[in-house]
C-alpha cells in the first residue's frame, strides 16, 4: 500500500493513533547488499548455507517511518515533505572505507545496525569464524557510526530546509527509537512545525509587519535568538524589505542559507552605532558581509533594511568614500555594491585591489570558500583600477 493511501485510510477512519507513513515492507535482500559492501559476501554465502541467515534476518527493523505530529496534520504540503524525507533516506546513499559499494541510509539503520546488535551481543560466539565476522562488524561500527549518523541527518534535513522559513513556516523534527505495543523495535521521526510569528509596529505613524527570525538549531529545537543590550534582551524581528535588499546584494549562494544566517548574525550580538543608526553585523560564518539598519522598538529590535558593507552608511563604505570621493551612484556604476562583484570576478587575482581593499576592511570577502558560489570570472580588475587611478 502506498504512503499516500495509508494517510488517506487513517484519516477516514479517525484512529486515535498518528497517521504513521512507513513503506512497511522487510526486506532481506538488503542483507546481501550490506555484506556485499562491506566485503563479506563469502561469510553471507557461508552463514546461509549453515541456515543462520534466516535468524538474523529476522532481527532486520521496519522502514524508517514518519509521523505527522499534531502541528503537521490535515496540511497536504506537510505530508508531501514527509513523504520526501522517506524518499530521502532511501535514496542517500553511504560510502566509506569500510562500505566499498554505496548503501542507503535506510539500508544502513534497518539492516547493519540490528547486525551490529546481534554482533554485540554474541561477541564471545563459539565458532571462531563467526566470531571474527562479529568482531568486524563491531570495528566497522564504531568506525564509521559518527559519519552514519551525520548522513542520517543531512538526509532528514534536505527535504525539509528549502520549505522551512520563519516567514511562513518553521519545520523541524524530533526521532523516537523503541518498541511498540507488539515488542518489534523501531525508528520513527516526528515531522513538527510552528507557524511564522508577525508583529505590526508604528513607525513616523505608518504601520509596518515584520517577521521574527528563527531557526532550527541541531535537528529538534527552534531558536528564536535575540539581541542583548545592558543585560536586556530583545527579540528580533525583520521586515520584507530588509530580506529583498539581503537577497540582492549577497546574490552569489542560496538564499535559505543567507537566511539562516541572519540568526547566526544576531546570536554574534555585533551592534555599533554609526552616523545615528543601529548597524547589527551580517556574518557569511565569520566573514562579515555588511550590515541590518535597525531601530528599537516595542520592546524588539527591527530590522529595517541591509547595507552591503561597501555601501554608504556603513564605516567600510565611509572609508571608500573618503578615500575615492565616491557616492552611492559612484558604487554602483563601479558595481561594487553587492558579492558577486567579488566573487565572480577577477578582483581577488589582482595583489594591488586586494591590498587596497584590506586597507580599507572589506578583503574578508575574498577569504569566501569559492566552492559554496557559482563563479564565473568576469574581467574587472584593470577597469577599476583604471577608474579609480591606482595605476
Amino acid at each position: 500500500m502506498s504512503t499516500t493511501s495509508q494517510y488517506v485510510e487513517a484519516t477516514q477512519r479517525k484512529a486515535k493513533k498518528s497517521e504513521i507513513m512507513s513503506f512497511r515492507n522487510h526486506r532481506p535482500h538488503l542483507y546481501k547488499k550490506i555484506f556485499t559492501s562491506i566485503g563479506e559476501i563469502d561469510t553471507y554465502y557461508k552463514l546461509q548455507k549453515r541456515r543462520y541467515l534466516n535468524g538474523i534476518m529476522r532481527m532486520q527493523l521496519p522502514d524508517i517511518s514518519v509521523e505527522l505530529h499534531h502541528s503537521t496534520k490535515g496540511h497536504p504540503r506537510h505530508l508531501e515533505i514527509a513523504k520526501n524525507i522517506e524518499k530521502s533516506l532511501k535514496k542517500n546513499r553511504f560510502q566509506s572505507k569500510n562500505f566499498k559499494i554505496p548503501v542507503s541510509i535506510n539500508a544502513i539503520f534497518t539492516t547493519f545496525l540490528p547486525l551490529h546488535m546481534l554482533a554485540k551481543k554474541n561477541s564471545d560466539h563459539k565458532l571462531e569464524w563467526i566470531k571474527q565476522f562479529f568482531d568486524r562488524i563491531q570495528l566497522i561500527f564504531k568506525e564509521d557510526i559518527v559519519q552514519i549518523c551525520y548522513e542520517f541527518f543531512v538526509a532528514i534535513d534536505e527535504p525539509i530546509a528549502p520549505v522551512s522559513d520563519f516567514r511562513s513556516t518553521l519545520f523541524y523534527f524530533t526521532i523516537d527509537v523503541g518498541h511498540n505495543d507488539e515488542e518489534k523495535p523501531f525508528i520513527k521521526i516526528n515531522l513538527k512545525a510552528e507557524r511564522a510569528q508577525l508583529k505590526e509596529f508604528t513607525i513616523a505613524n505608518c504601520n509596518r509587519k515584520a517577521f521574527r527570525v528563527g531557526y532550527l538549531k541541531g535537528s529538534s529545537r527552534l531558536e528564536w535568538p535575540c539581541i542583548t543590550l545592558n543585560g536586556k534582551e530583545y527579540p528580533v524581528f525583520i521586515q520584507s524589505h530588509a530580506i529583498e535588499a539581503l537577497e540582492k546584494r549577497v546574490d552569489c549562494f542560496d538564499f535559505n542559507i543567507s537566511m539562516y544566517f541572519i540568526a547566526k548574525s544576531i546570536e554574534k550580538n555585533d551592534m555599533v552605532t554609526f552616523s545615528g543608526s543601529n548597524l547589527l553585523g551580517y556574518y557569511w560564518f565569520d566573514i562579515k558581509l555588511g550590515y541590518f539598519v535597525c531601530c528599537f522598538v516595542s520592546g524588539c529590535l527591527l530590522i529595517k533594511t541591509f547595507l552591503f558593507i561597501t555601501m554608504d552608511g556603513t564605516p567600510e563604505g565611509e572609508k571608500i568614500n573618503e578615500k575615492f570621493g565616491l557616492e552611492k551612484k559612484g558604487k554602483r556604476y563601479l558595481d561594487i555594491d553587492k558579492l558577486s562583484s567579488f566573487l565572480h570576478t577577477d578582483l581577488e587575482s589582482d595583489a594591488r585591489i586586494k591590498e587596497l581593499f584590506s586597507e580599507l576592511g572589506i578583503g574578508q570577502l575574498f577569504e569566501i570558500e569559492k566552492d559554496d558560489a557559482v563563479v564565473e570570472k568576469k574581467q574587472r580588475a584593470e577597469e577599476l583600477k583604471r577608474i579609480l587611478c591606482l595605476f
